[in-house]
């Protein structure tokens, strides 16, 4: 009987840290979900208002795109992706924006840091990592 309750012991506890392990996934997940959504919101306004914007205010446009441009960079280079459909998102900005010059080594790094968080996510949650 001592073995059966040792055995109880280990696997009630193995179910425990996995148990903690997914709770603290989903936890760190949802917190880059939030800050995604954040940031992506910010993009978007900012992106509308420069679209919205006559040509008739040089300056006033100039200055929207810069602030659009900037929360483009924010989102894609210091907020982390929290999905794969995210990740492209990013990627989709950066074929759009980059057509004719070259990618900037920052949104690189940070697309590889994105594939890094969602594999390690993956592989906590027992997905394909």
């Amino acid at each position: 009987m001592i073995g059966a309750t040792t055995r109880r012991a280990m696997l009630g506890a193995i179910a425990g840290v996995s148990v903690v392990a997914l709770a603290g996934a989903a936890l760190a997940n949802h917190s880059h979900a939030s800050e995604w959504d954040a940031a992506l919101s910010d993009y978007h306004q900012k992106k509308a208002t420069a679209e919205r914007m006559g040509a008739t205010d040089e300056d006033g446009v100039d200055a929207a795109v810069d602030a659009y441009c900037m929360a483009m960079d924010h989102l894609v280079e210091n907020v982390r992706a929290p999905t794969f459909a995210a990740l492209t998102y990013k990627i989709e900005l950066a074929k759009e924006r980059w057509t004719d010059f070259p990618m900037p080594e920052e949104w690189l790094n940070a697309f590889a840091a994105d594939i890094r968080k969602l594999a390690a996510i993956g592989a906590t949650i027992g997905g394909v990592a």
